[in-house]
């Protein structure tokens, strides 16, 4: 298996594991598997979920009728929201056809399947003709990226022209890391298959410059999803135990180990500017 092939399978292999419990403990009815904003107003998770949609759709300028595409939609969540809200049609594209079955059902149940379709695949060789979309949406996607630049290329060879990239997510701080957040972050790589190609976010502002983009923003919003990453670090404190017994007992798949492991270390991570969490913001150019 090559080295491209073995990463898919890895991302595939924890989604398809972790799905039911993103669906119980995490999500609820704003179907969205991200850490959520937590700005004025916000009271609750869900409508810190909801609220990251509303601040990306904002940043993008989604207006009615425009054609996005969600790169790594989970079980569609946005794609919904932005159907039902902003009256956008939007493509959702994942590699996981489990979370594309369940959005497909979704989006039948909220009545938006005129507006929402979802195509199977690999957000780094997009199946889409140039110049198609007006949004490209990465949602907490670019994390699984092997190699952030053909990432950034195929976002801009899909955007038609005037159209806008919107990317939130976790990036690397500009500390240097400890031996011991070396070892943290290795346990993300190796149950969810995240970080590969792991840059701070200016620098992948200049890969968007270099292909082609402008009006580049860079916005930290790293403070706003504390309170999601501390609850997340909550319910892995008692769920990494249960998770050993019930893998000891073979009741469930050691994944949920390293998972519970890896949800334990993304405060501290955030914490300590070893990671930060930032939207980028960008325009391919008018002809």
């Amino acid at each position: 298996m090559n080295v491209e092939r073995e990463h898919r399978e890895k991302v595939i292999t924890y989604y398809n594991t972790a799905q039911p419990y993103y669906e119980r403990f995490w999500y609820g009815k704003s179907l969205g598997l991200h850490y959520g904003l937590w700005t004025e107003g916000v009271s609750n998770r869900q409508e810190a979920i909801i609220k990251e949609n509303e601040v990306l759709a904002d940043l993008a300028e989604v207006k009615p009728g425009d054609l996005i595409l969600d790169a790594g939609c989970g079980v569609g969540g946005s794609g919904i929201w932005l159907s039902r809200e902003r009256e956008a049609n939007v493509v959702g594209f994942n590699i996981v056809q489990k979370q594309l079955t369940i959005g497909k059902e979704l989006a039948k149940e909220r009545n938006v399947s005129q507006f929402l379709s979802f195509v199977k695949g690999d957000n780094q060789c997009l199946p889409f003709r140039s110049d198609t979309f007006d949004v490209f949406w990465s949602l907490e996607s670019i994390e699984h990226a092997t190699s952030i630049d053909e990432f950034i290329k195929e976002a801009f060879r899909v955007l038609k022209p005037g159209g806008r990239m919107v990317i939130a997510g976790t990036f690397t701080g500009r500390k240097e890391l400890s031996d011991e957040e070396k070892r943290q972050m290795q346990v993300g790589l190796s149950v969810a298959g995240c970080f590969t190609d792991f840059r701070i976010a200016n620098d992948v502002c200049n890969v968007a410059r270099n292909v082609g983009f402008v009006n580049v923003k860079d916005i930290d919003k790293t403070e706003d999803v504390m309170r999601s990453s501390r609850q997340m670090a909550n319910m892995c404190r008692w769920g990494l135990p249960i998770a050993k017994t019930l893998a000891a007992l073979h009741f469930t798949s050691p994944i949920l180990i390293l998972n519970n492991e890896w949800g334990l270390y993304q405060e501290g991570l955030f914490k300590s500017g070893a990671t930060s969490y930032n939207i980028l913001v960008a325009e391919k150019p008018s002809k």
